[in-house]
This record gives structure tokens, C-alpha cells and sequence, in this order.
């Protein structure tokens, strides 16, 4: 990207959602790279990606974008006021919304570039053209998607990362407090939770039969996370687990489940937010997929074991597979004690 780095404002439209949020930070920082100590990067997002993102390095602030989903006349010139008042000399959209798209346009930013998708081109200065196979998209890592917007082709990626602040710290201490009589125990994360489909969810019982298996085998803590929404989940498989070693705590914010996961020796995940923040801090992990390709959410880690059902149906991935797995992450990754 040109310009003179030290002069250069740059706003970021960041993605919607949690997963799409951590999986951009190597584009956040290779924008950072680009510019140098003295530009200016501010970021733009929904509420729950703002939290995500809060102290990331490579932004110099981040603001929560307008409510709202969708094109909106509304909603767009409301960010165009807000991008207006930047004075942001170009901006990169790693949203694929058209009302942001629009919003830019709006607020007579010199330079904006984004993918042409949607009809958006027209308010683009820089419209770039996805990858595509017979009209449609190809599968993409979205990491390297993000990244193809910001930085030269062949360039070394970033690494994904992530930041917690001492709140955060303070949440998970609190979140994990329901382990207080065994503190010094390395944790197990088990995260069956999915905010788009249900279809992406193990079976509440396989995932208790793995939580109980660990904990029978491993002298280790073993937390099932709850998710809003989805706290019934969560305490039947806490209940068919039924092992003192497994419990089961939603997090009061995005903040405590960031420093929680950055404290664990693994985490069993599905195609979720949570897996994506268990990367970024390099923590083992054991992935599970069934309806969703996984070439959409390579996230390039060594640290990961991705497990795929056969006929894409989640019912279908059985637990020893998963248990082999996770054995293995745990011998390989951390000494572990195992019970007596």
C-alpha cells in the first residue's frame, strides 16, 4: 500500500464476527508493519469484536460501529459522520457489508478498498475481485482473504494475536474461581458452542463422555463453557459428564473468556469464536468439523488437530477418535500427571 507511512490515517472496517475478528489481526498487522510507529490505524466493529480486539498493538483506537445490521440509510450516514470526523486518508474494508461500503463513500475518504462483492464496487476506489472457481468463490483461509486487501503477494504472514488487559485477567480469575479448591491444575477448555448453526454443535452426550474421559484419566480441571444462550447445553453435558473434576461456567464477557482460554493446556473446540482465540494464544488444540468446510478457517497453526465427520454430520464424529486426539495434544504438548 503507498503513501508516506508517518502521514497516513487509516480506518479498518473490522468483520462481524468473533472467529472472522481474531483471523484478521494478521492483516491489522501488516497494515501496522506498513506504517510504522507514526501512523494512525483506528478500527471500526460491532460490539462483541471491539472487546475481542481491545489493546491489540496494531490499532491506535477502535470504536464500536453504529447499531444496526444491513444497508440502512440511517445507519450509513451515521458512520459516515463518524469516519467523516477521522479524517482518514483511506480505508480498508475487511467487512463484506454494502452499507459500509457506502458509508466511505459518504464520508469522501480518498482511498477505499475492499473486495467487490454485493454491487459495492461502485464505491470503491479500489475494488479488488475474490477468488472465484466457475462464478463462484473459492475456498479462501479467511486469514489469507484479509490479508490479500492490505499486503504484496508472497509477503510473510503475520502471526495471529490477541491482548488481554488486567480486567480481563480479573475476569477469568473470577470465571475460573469455580476451580478454587484445585488451583494449581492445568485446564482443560471444552467448547461445544456455535453462534450461527446449530448443526456445527457435538452431541451434548459425546462431549460429556469426552469431558469425562479426560477427567477420569488426566489430574486436570476440566471446564465446559457456556455460551449465552446456550447455558442448557452447557449443564447437560456438565451433568452427563457428572465427575467432580468437570464444571461448567458461562463467561460474563468476552474479555474473561480471552484470559481464560490464554491460562489453558487445551481446548476441544467446534468451528466457533473460541477456537480462533485459543490460536492466537498458541494453545493446543483439537478441532471438530462437520456441516462446514474447513478451508474457510485454516488458521495456519501448527498447535491444531482438525477433525472432520466423514458425511459432514457432527452425530456421526465418535468420541474415541476425538479422545486419540486430544490424548495426544496432551502428551505431546504439557507433562501431564495422569490419575491414579
Amino acid at each position: 500500500m503507498s503513501g508516506s507511512p508517518a502521514t497516513i490515517a487509516t480506518a479498518v472496517i473490522l468483520p462481524n464476527w468473533i472467529g472472522d475478528g481474531v483471523m484478521a489481526t494478521p492483516a491489522l498487522q501488516a497494515l501496522r508493519d506498513a506504517a510504522g510507529s507514526g501512523g494512525r490505524i483506528e478500527g471500526f466493529g460491532p460490539p462483541s469484536v471491539c472487546e475481542l480486539l481491545a489493546g491489540h498493538p496494531a490499532l491506535n483506537a477502535i470504536h464500536r460501529l453504529p447499531a444496526g445490521r444491513g444497508l440502512s440509510g440511517s445507519r450509513a450516514f451515521a458512520l459516515a459522520t463518524q469516519l467523516r470526523a477521522g479524517n482518514f486518508d483511506r480505508i480498508v474494508l475487511l467487512s463484506n457489508g454494502l452499507a459500509v461500503a457506502l458509508a466511505a463513500w459518504l464520508a469522501g475518504i480518498p482511498q477505499r478498498i475492499g473486495y467487490d462483492r454485493r454491487g459495492r464496487g461502485i464505491f470503491l476506489t479500489d475494488a479488488r475481485q475474490p477468488p472465484r472457481e466457475g462464478g463462484r468463490l473459492s475456498p479462501i483461509p479467511a486469514i489469507d482473504y484479509y490479508l490479500a486487501l492490505v499486503q504484496a503477494p508472497g509477503a510473510t504472514r503475520p502471526a495471529m494475536m490477541l491482548a488481554t488487559s488486567a480486567q480481563d485477567e480479573a475476569g477469568a480469575s473470577s470465571l475460573l474461581s469455580i476451580f478454587a479448591d484445585r488451583p494449581d491444575h492445568p485446564l482443560v477448555i471444552l467448547n461445544n458452542n456455535a453462534a450461527r448453526s446449530s448443526a456445527k454443535l457435538w452431541p451434548a452426550e459425546a462431549m460429556a463422555g469426552l469431558a469425562r474421559r479426560i477427567a477420569e484419566t488426566f489430574d486436570v480441571n476440566v471446564m465446559i463453557l457456556g455460551a449465552p444462550g446456550l447455558e442448557d447445553h452447557a449443564h447437560r453435558m456438565s451433568a452427563l459428564a457428572n465427575h467432580p473434576r468437570v464444571r461448567m461456567e458461562t463467561p460474563a464477557g468476552l474479555g474473561a473468556v480471552k484470559a481464560s482460554i490464554r491460562r489453558a493446556s487445551l481446548m476441544v473446540s467446534t468451528d466457533s469464536g473460541p477456537r480462533s482465540i485459543a490460536a492466537a494464544f498458541n494453545i493446543p488444540l483439537v478441532s471438530l468439523f462437520g456441516p462446514t468446510d474447513p478451508r474457510w478457517t485454516l488458521l495456519h497453526v501448527p498447535t491444531e488437530i482438525m477433525i472432520e465427520a466423514e458425511d459432514h454430520r457432527m452425530a456421526a464424529l465418535p468420541v474415541e477418535r476425538v479422545w486419540a486426539a486430544v490424548r495426544g495434544q496432551l502428551e505431546q504438548h504439557r507433562t501431564l500427571k495422569t490419575v491414579p
